[in-house]
């Protein structure tokens, strides 16, 4: 996982450059008339999305000629919702239920009393747990070695045996196995050019491979869903989060560097670490090492309260677990099978806090940033706006509605309620009004920062990715700038940026994962009593604040 920094005259090997911003744009529609023939178009093969586009238009239009096609997209979907259910398809099913509710169709109540039965669709699993004699011995029956075979691989003209090792847990007695998706990578990477194979070791067999199935994973939430054809000794009990606090003993089970059956204990050092982009992680000091990832980490009751992922090689007892919370949410989503695609909606935004009479609040999530050409900025989200509800749930924090889009795959409508503070202009309403809109989710990009840096232009894109607002300082020279937005706690106000500091950009570079952006800079900061600087600054491309 990925830390955002800041950095100073940082050494750029392993980097390449970017020499100019590629500035591109959603395709836009020159007329109604066009974007009504798109939708008609498309009606068929994409109709959770052409029915979203006929609900912006409608609302933007509003006459006999969208209304007609609102409707006729709304039996589109519904049409779809059936054939999806006919079929067996859970994931379209279940997206166009959420979408129709959502919207609050016709069909609404009708779908809302059938979504139950879309559960049927899934794998018979009821996933029971064992009765355990509170032995650790039983515990470690119900978890294995996971042993990801890569076959040879040649290296300097010496062949060697190419494999990882991981840990996994029944959760299910007919095999189903919890793993991190990190073990079993190159099975399901369509990037991976190779051989890979996924087999199990059982707790007292250390001979036996057994072979196992990846049937879904999640590369986001470090998820993955195995099958295997054995009867599971021990199934574990998934608990949840509620009720732990730091301080409280913990359990580890895997396999750390091949070493199978082996038991650490430690506390939870920490709750709310956002190592991850869509939700914060546990901070544990059970020992933990590379081959425990997968493993469950337990109470003093046996019950699951996390999955261990990772643990940072340079600091000795930092180690990380994500809360089982994450795995309950989205488990439907793992025994559907294929990969769990989570939604964005091109925001970047934060808790909105306020001073109330009971002190400092959390009263929904501020939006920041909109990247142009997304979903948000089509349905007229805008930065200022205070999102307060989502489906009709108050959403107090970015948290909160963080883990709430977890449960949810990419296309799928939803309904946001949110109060507008600021008018076309950007200045203050005398009185703040509540919008209700309809945002359709698109697929979470594995770099949000990267993504909005290929949309915008490079000013605006540095607001979300640096935590500054840049204006252009000159006609003539398109990098140089004034900063006319500071973010708190971002990189640039960490770096001892000040508003008005001017800024001229003379370099951009990316790592080749696309994961962290660093550009060279001229400046001269008031901090610094306006001499001029050169320095080099980087942060990462994807953070919590995306969704």
């Amino acid at each position: 996982m990925i830390f955002g920094f800041f950095v100073i005259a940082v050494c750029l090997m392993g980097c390449f450059s970017i020499p100019n911003p590629t500035q591109r744009v959603e395709t836009t529609f020159t007329s109604k008339e066009s974007e009504i023939k798109f939708i008609k178009e498309n009606m068929d093969d994409r109709p959770i999305e052409m029915f979203w586009n006929a609900s912006v238009l409608d609302k933007k239009s509003s006459d006999e000629e969208t209304k007609n096609l609102l409707k006729t997209s709304e039996e589109k979907l519904m049409e779809f919702f059936e054939k999806s259910v006919e079929a067996g398809e859970y994931k379209n099913a279940l997206k166009a239920a959420r979408s129709i509710m959502a919207a609050k169709t016709v069909h609404a109540d009708e779908v809302s009393r059938r979504s139950e039965n879309i559960k049927d669709l899934l794998p018979k699993v009821t996933h029971p747990p064992s009765k355990s004699s509170g032995q650790m011995t039983d515990m470690i029956r119900g978890t294995v070695t996971v042993i990801v075979d890569m076959g040879i691989k040649v290296e300097h003209g010496r062949g060697f045996v190419a494999q990882s090792l991981g840990s996994g847990f029944f959760i299910e007695k007919s095999g189903y196995i919890i793993t991190n998706y990190h073990v079993i990578e190159s099975n399901v990477n369509p990037e991976y050019e190779g051989v890979s194979r996924v087999y199990i070791k059982l707790s007292g067999d250390s001979e036996t491979r057994i072979p196992a199935e990846v049937v879904g994973w999640d590369d986001f939430l470090d998820l993955a869903l195995l099958k295997t054809e054995v009867d599971a000794p021990f199934v574990f009990t998934l608990g949840s989060s509620e009720g732990l606090n730091p301080g409280d003993g913990v359990f580890a089970i895997g396999s750390p560097v091949g070493l199978e059956n082996t038991v650490t204990s430690g506390i939870i050092s920490r709750l709310d670490s956002n190592i991850f982009p869509i939700g914060p992680v546990f901070q544990v000091d059970a020992a933990i090492n590379s081959g425990n990832s997968g493993g469950p980490l337990i109470d003093s009751s046996g019950v699951v309260r996390g999955i261990v992922f990772a643990g940072a090689l340079e600091f000795q007892g930092l180690n990380f677990a994500i809360p089982v919370d994450y795995l309950n949410e989205i488990l439907p989503q793992l025994y559907a099978g294929g990969k769990v695609q989570h939604g964005w909606f091109g925001i970047y935004g934060k808790t909105f806090r306020e001073n109330t009479d009971r002190g400092i609040e959390n009263n929904g999530v501020e939006v920041i940033y909109v990247m142009p050409g997304s979903t948000a900025a089509k349905s007229g989200i805008k930065p200022g706006d205070i999102i307060c509800k989502i489906n009709g749930e108050e959403t107090n924090s970015l948290e909160e509605l963080q883990f709430f889009l977890m449960k949810f795959y990419a296309e799928t409508v939803f309904s946001i309620n949110l109060t507008r503070n600021l008018d076309e202009n950007g200045l203050p309403l005398a009185v703040p009004k509540e919008e209700d809109l309809l945002v359709l989710s698109t697929p979470r990009p594995k770099q949000p920062g990267y993504e909005i840096y290929n949309h915008d232009t490079l000013g605006n894109a540095m607001l979300p990715i640096f935590g500054m607002g840049l204006a252009p300082s000159s006609t003539l020279f398109s990098r140089r700038f004034s900063i006319k937005k500071i973010l708190r706690s971002g990189v640039a106000d960490m770096g001892g940026f000040s508003v008005n500091d001017p800024i001229e950009i003379n370099r951009i570079n990316f790592v080749p994962e696309k994961n962290a952006m660093i550009v060279e800079v001229l400046t001269k900061k008031q901090k610094s009593g306006y001499l001029d600087v050169f320095l080099t600054i980087g942060a990462t491309l994807d953070s919590f604040s995306y969704f």
